[in-house]
């Protein structure tokens, strides 16, 4: 259940990000022309790209998985969970979706594992915080790489 939390972070901010490594043309960064960004200008500032972000968090749930830590079942309705809430209250902040994430954290028994968890969490979405909406590209991004998530962990369908 500890990787559960990991596994909302890929669908959420990395959710767009479902290109492959740091290819020289990447396919999301930068925005059709006409278009904006926020998640493509932060990543470009940082030198990171937003497939890098997936990546971190998508391995992190696997491995939990893979390791008996958590069901996949069980990601999966966490991430179903965050995607109900993202869809009834978009446009949302990006601060807003860190925070939801944070605030669903609380799925394991261990108060310690928990704050390890959320440390975790705030270290790698952090530089991807802003109180500024996320925008329609953006939010193309995010869901594409919740469908991808989803994929990843061979979720099947969640009531």
């Amino acid at each position: 259940m500890k990787k559960l939390l990991f596994i909302f972070l890929a669908v959420f901010l990395t959710a767009g990000f479902t290109c492959a490594g740091s290819t020289p043309v990447n396919p999301v960064c930068p925005p059709p022309q006409g278009q904006e960004s926020w998640i493509c200008e932060k990543s470009a500032e940082l030198n990171v790209s937003p497939e890098k972000v997936y990546g971190w968090i998508y391995s992190a749930a696997a491995i939990g998985a893979i390791a008996d830590q958590v069901e996949i079942q069980d990601v999966c309705k966490f991430k179903h969970k965050i995607d109900k809430w993202y869809i009834s209250v978009y446009p949302v902040s990006y601060d807003s979706a860190i925070s939801k994430v944070l605030e669903e954290a609380n799925l394991l028994k261990d108060p310690k594992k928990i704050l390890l968890i959320k440390n975790i969490f705030n270290q790698n979405l952090e530089m991807y915080s802003s109180p500024e909406l996320i925008d329609k590209y953006d939010d193309w991004m995010v869901r594409a790489g919740s469908n991808k998530f989803e994929r990843d962990m061979l979720c099947s369908s969640v009531e």
